[in-house]
């Protein structure tokens, strides 16, 4: 009887803790996809403003170009007043666009974090010898590949972000329009986010149950 007890009481602890385990995962996947919707949200704001910022610098360095301002090339104290106007508009554009890269910094940096959290997941259950190539879950999601695909998107939107950043620094300093026009192409189509990385966080929620 007793044998029988304590049994029934450390099963009962090992379901406690694997359903902590469980709810631990479930709360990690869905902030990393809360995080990478807000990435994209914030990517898109980006683009805009950086498209209105590149709009603004061409009109500044190529005037003639514009026939609002070229126009006033005659009349030197409106052309001034709205060259001013535009170098102003540009500082504040630029001001935008580095607030939004902070808070795509912001994103990776919390993704960090998850993913951070659900390694250490991976690696509590190997300590306790669980087989890392067996479900968490119900569906067909090996444990190891919650920790190995969040480090993997983490990746990928770091990698992102080093790219933005180059961006960002340079992006007023830059004197060529065909390249300030490429810069204004890699923000908008994120050339070290894949298909993959979707995948991925589907793969991750699906394995969790939250995706049938």
């Amino acid at each position: 009887m007793v044998h029988s007890l304590t049994y029934v009481l450390q099963f009962a602890e090992m379901a406690s803790t694997d359903q902590l385990t469980c709810h631990r995962v479930k709360e990690c996947c869905i902030s990393l996809h809360s995080c990478v919707q807000k990435w994209h949200e914030l990517n898109n704001q980006g683009f805009n403003v950086a498209s209105k910022l590149l709009n603004t610098i061409i009109q500044i360095k190529y005037p003639k170009d514009h026939n609002q301002y070229g126009a006033l090339s005659g009349i030197p104290d409106l052309a001034s007043s709205l060259e001013g106007k535009l170098i102003e508009e540009r500082e504040t554009l630029y001001a935008q666009l580095k607030e939004t890269y902070g808070k795509l910094r912001k994103t990776v940096e919390r993704m960090g974090t998850l993913s951070s959290n659900l390694r250490a997941v991976v690696e509590l259950q190997a300590s306790k010898g669980v087989d890392l190539e067996q479900p968490l879950f119900s569906m067909p999601l090996p444990i190891v590949n919650f920790g190995h695909y969040s480090e993997d998107i983490f990746l990928a939107y770091s990698q992102e972000l080093s790219l933005k950043q180059s961006i960002v620094d340079d992006f007023l300093r830059q004197t060529d329009r065909d390249t300030l026009t490429v810069y204004l192409s890699c923000w908008l189509h994120q050339p070290y986010i894949d298909a993959q990385s979707s995948d991925k966080i589907e793969a991750m929620l699906m394995g969790c149950g939250l995706r049938t």
